[in-house]
């Protein structure tokens, strides 16, 4: 193990070349410093990594802890630990990250190791941080590092004690690698409602390693089929095994450096919202719902719907989706007609009680090239709906106080915490609530509601409902609906008449 940790450090520039590496040059009677260029390659990278990192003699075995702590530290470690003198809030931050970066080279899964290994070392030298190690370590570790990472950059103490790390976190996207074209097509093969289809693959989109897209036609008819890993249930359990403990572990210095009370078990959210993404046969019903609700939705010169899938021909691991016309709206560049129309939209669907939960920009699709504008929105594997008159009316009072004066707005989110924290732990800890309240009205609109969230979920022994933070999420998407449009005044009146 330490002759391999002596190799990689030596080919990561950070210590001399090894009496190893010397002998097998004096075999070869050549040089092998280009071996170093070559590290810089990812492909040839993730190569030399598999074969020092890998194997029962791998620096990842567990005989070989010890020199693989030690490699990494060498690698990257000094970010943490060096420049000591500095401020003693500068040293706690240092401290922070050390203490992360070592939780995450302490995961129980081997390949999730790889993955942190791999990612850091891809850093260009010159862009190299403690925040930027953090960040593609977590992205490293799956989609679950990467919701995690957007979970935490919602927390004001991070951005209060942390702003590097925050701005770092707030820019989190998936860099996965994507599902293997292999997988796809065996998950496609299994499909019985296809063998007597003419299908044609044209291309892949999208790079999620759980579930995957490809453009195709389908009978000569242009399709989208979306295809999920056939073992992937199986997968997410034993990843969500894992990945609890590693946010467990992470939880006491979350509170030692950055003052939170209380971090609740995000693994559980986060991995309810992932089986979501590939419950493809709750995708197909939500799908119609949905289109069931907007029936009735109208906006000047525009057309809003889902888009459709051939229930007939799709399984539990491939959905057959008509293509979206268009494009995403993350392309395209924001106007105030458009805003006015996607408030209309959600408080449409909050007020029909069923809704898209994931309605961010990627998920709409605008056409413009007809008269009539067409907006598609498409994944509607995660939907909201308010079953009950409480959840009714906890939407109303967080859209109410998001929206409201800062005097009315804190009588309203006070109310709602009880509400929701119920009295007697409200009461126990009235104090910093009302304290952090009294701190929601510097954010806007949404941010107000994404604090309460946080603030809620601060609280020892809070129980918040399920549709709260379904709601909430879907309202961090769509900041449009807390924007003021004269056009939609009478649809924000029948929202609150609804659910009050």
């Amino acid at each position: 193990g330490s002759e391999k940790a002596e190799v990689l450090q030596w080919l990561c520039e950070k210590s001399p070349k090894p009496g190893k590496v010397r002998e097998i040059e004096v075999q070869l009677a050549g040089h092998l410093d280009e071996l170093k260029e070559a590290f810089q390659i990812p492909m040839a990278r993730r190569a030399m990594l598999n074969a020092l990192l890998s194997g029962n003699n791998g620096l990842l075995a567990a005989s070989n802890n010890a020199a693989f702590v030690s490699c990494t530290q060498c690698l990257v470690g000094d970010l943490f630990t060096e420049s000591r003198s500095d401020s003693p809030d500068t040293r706690k931050l240092k401290r922070f990250g050390e203490g992360l970066w070592a939780k995450m080279l302490a995961m129980e899964d081997n390949n999730k190791r790889f993955a942190i290994v791999d990612a850091v070392l891809g850093i260009a030298q010159g862009q190299i941080s403690p925040e930027r190690v953090l960040g593609e370590a977590l992205r490293a570790i799956g989609p679950e590092g990467v919701r995690l990472s957007q979970i935490l950059a919602s927390r004001p103490e991070i951005e209060r004690a942390y702003p590097a790390l925050y701005a770092v976190l707030s820019e989190a996207k998936s860099n996965e690698k994507p599902m293997p074209m292999l997988e796809m097509l065996r998950a496609l093969a299994l499909n019985k409602n296809l063998r007597k289809r003419d299908v044609e693959i044209l291309r892949r989109k999208g790079n999620a390693s759980i579930a995957g897209a490809l453009d195709a036609l389908v009978d000569g008819k242009s399709r989208v089929i979306k295809v999920r890993r056939v073992h992937v249930d199986k997968d997410l359990g034993q990843n969500e095994a894992c990945f609890r403990k590693f946010v467990s572990s992470v939880a006491p210095l979350l509170k030692e450096h950055f003052g939170i009370r209380h971090v609740p078990d995000y693994s559980r959210r986060i991995f309810a919202g992932l089986s979501h993404d590939v419950d493809f046969p709750l995708e197909v019903q939500n799908n119609i719902h949905l289109d069931s609700v907007q029936k009735d939705f109208v906006f000047p010169g525009t057309k809003v719907r889902v888009a459709s899938i051939d229930p007939e021909l799709s399984d539990s691991n491939s959905i057959i989706m008509h293509t979206a016309a268009g494009q995403p709206l993350d392309t395209q560049n924001r106007t105030s007609k458009r805003s006015a129309l996607l408030q209309r939209l959600f408080l449409h669907q909050m007020r029909k009680k069923f809704g898209h939960a994931d309605m961010h920009d990627g998920n709409i699709f605008e056409d413009k090239s007809a008269d009539t504008d067409i907006y598609t929105e498409i994944d509607t594997g995660s939907c909201f709906e308010l079953k009950s008159k409480s959840d009714h009316n906890i939407i109303n009072r967080l859209v109410l106080a998001a929206v409201c004066p800062k005097f009315i707005s804190n009588r309203i989110f006070n109310s709602l915490a009880k509400t929701v924290l119920g009295y007697e732990t409200f009461e126990k800890h009235q104090e910093f609530i009302k304290s952090e309240i009294a701190a929601l009205t510097r954010e806007s609109a949404s941010g107000r509601v994404l604090r309460f969230l946080n603030l809620v979920e601060s609280v020892p022994g809070a129980n918040v409902p399920e549709v709260v933070f379904d709601m909430l999420m879907a309202l961090s998407k769509r900041p449009e609906v807390f924007s003021f449009h004269v056009i939609n005044i009478l649809e924000y009146l029948r929202f609150f008449k609804t659910q009050g």
